[in-house]
């Protein structure tokens, strides 16, 4: 199944990766192929396993994607070792909670993988384990979307304070705008950790609903002074009082902020004033309190179609 940009298949559906070994002359040849999608990675064939890992083929493309529920670790982890996978910009492994810890660790040991600015690991199960891993992965300094919530039927990573702060002591992500944790433990004690980031200024989006932040961590987020640059937020589902979206409200908390979701519909036991409510819209839209969260920006033009693909 072809994806179309400008009139030319740019992406590509298939049951197996193994598929675009054996059609690729012909494919590439004729189209301008760059995305590609599989439900699976290859069979048990070795002869398939050894076409993916090798394939040169595999230069011409810019984003890798897995439908169904992954392709589980270790084959994600063999498909990373394709040394030819080096203009890779977008890895989408959204929903894949087969993978687990171990298709995060082939992401960080794919060292040639210099180029990837979007990596979505959404409900990958891939717990404390695997952001410390990836914590470590100093080729991933382009990243500038790292996706590590919950995919569509709610399923997230796992992660607690302990992968959190991993990942807050990393210096490997410099170049990093936009970072979804949603349905991870972060808690109080995760907040201070990603509070003290070196990277955390840098960041435009970021996404934190549902993720067991009590009145305590939404005030030091609000209070922090080092979020000028946040365009779009979502602290949904968390320990919001009125004392807290009063703050959200001051002038430097947030200078910059445009997008904000604070509350669902009926979240809260004591409803915020009709007043503060009232300053809220003003000041950040309707959506700021509602069911439906933030959407992400799209990174890349590989970002931007990847829901065609789906």
């Amino acid at each position: 199944m072809p994806v179309f940009v400008r009139g030319f298949p740019i992406g590509v559906w298939l049951h197996e990766l193994s598929e675009i070994c054996g059609k690729a002359e012909h494919l590439l040849f004729r189209y301008p192929i760059r995305v590609i999608y599989a439900n699976e990675a290859f069979s048990r064939d070795t002869e398939d396993e050894a076409a993916v890992v090798s394939s040169h083929h595999f230069a011409r493309f810019t984003c890798l994607g897995s439908t169904s529920r992954g392709w589980d670790g270790d084959r994600v982890a063999k498909v990373l070792t394709n040394p030819h996978l080096t203009n890779l910009r977008m890895l989408d492994l959204f929903n894949g909670d087969y993978n687990f810890s171990e298709g995060v660790a082939g992401v960080a040991a794919a060292t040639h993988l210099t180029n990837l600015l979007v990596l979505e690991l959404a409900g990958n199960r891939i717990l404390d384990e695997g952001i410390e891993a990836l914590a470590g992965a100093k080729h991933l300094s382009s990243l500038r979307a790292l996706r590590l919530g919950k995919d569509s039927s709610g399923g997230a990573n796992g992660i607690t304070e302990e992968g959190i702060a991993a990942l807050a002591r990393s210096q490997c992500f410099s170049s990093l705008t936009q970072l979804a944790l949603d349905g991870n433990e972060v808690g109080n004690g995760g907040i201070e950790h990603l509070l003290r980031a070196e990277w955390i200024s840098n960041l435009t989006e970021f996404n934190l609903e549902d993720t067991w932040i009590g009145e305590s961590g939404l005030m030091a987020l609000a209070r922090s002074g080092r979020l000028t640059n946040l365009r779009r937020l979502d602290v949904s589902a968390n320990g919001m009082t009125e004392a807290v979206a009063r703050t959200f409200l001051q002038p430097e908390s947030f200078p910059n902020l445009t997008h904000l979701h604070l509350i669902s519909h009926h979240e809260l036991e004591e409803p915020l004033t009709e007043a503060t409510q009232a300053a809220l819209c003003s000041r950040f839209g309707p959506e700021v309190i509602g069911e439906s969260g933030l959407t992400w920006i799209a990174i890349c033009v590989e970002d931007e179609i990847r829901w065609k693909m789906r």
